[in-house]
């Protein structure tokens, strides 16, 4: 669906189970997820591969898998998705794996998914969401584009919250 430098970038198929659960189950890397900041369990990352899907179908945008071209490899995920699920708002989101981190694949992935909401899906505004504690989070957003905009409530916690506009 689309490419960087590095990467493919694809809506998830069931077969992304295996490398979406490395990710999910590992609570270091989930430690800043959502609201809830835990890993999941596979049947819990199964459903979560499900909705992703579903969320794809239904609004024709999603987190996407984000392979690393050269190895052939599951690196993470990057992607919009309506906030909390239910919109109106767009957010992007990313989430690399443990073995991955620092080597700039949510900053690349997070680009050309910005730039394919404008360009390609006629998005007028996507915001990105981060806990304020979270600093490597809220570098990619910086580095990608986008503008704080302040502390806002979401996914039942306070959240940094960034914002990009059309390029």
């Amino acid at each position: 669906m689309l490419s960087t430098d590095r990467l493919d970038i694809r809506p998830f198929r069931e077969t992304d189970l295996d490398g979406l659960f490395r990710m999910y189950g590992d609570e270091e890397t989930m430690r800043y997820s959502g609201g809830s900041g835990a890993a999941h369990t596979r049947e819990e990352t199964a459903a979560s591969l499900a909705r992703l899907m579903a969320h794809q179908e239904e609004h024709g945008f999603s987190l996407y898998a984000l392979i690393d071209r050269q190895r052939d490899e599951f690196v993470g995920e990057c992607g919009m998705v309506q906030v909390e699920f239910t919109g109106p708002e767009v957010e992007v989101a990313y989430y690399i794996v443990r073995d991955h981190w620092g080597e700039g694949y949510a900053t690349e992935a997070t680009r050309a998914c910005l730039d394919h909401g404008f360009a390609d899906l006629g998005l007028d505004r996507i915001i990105g969401l981060a806990w304020p504690d979270n600093p490597a989070s809220l570098r990619v957003m910086e580095k990608a584009g986008m503008t704080y905009e302040g502390m806002h409530t979401y996914y039942r916690r306070e959240m940094a919250r960034y914002a990009a506009g059309p390029r």
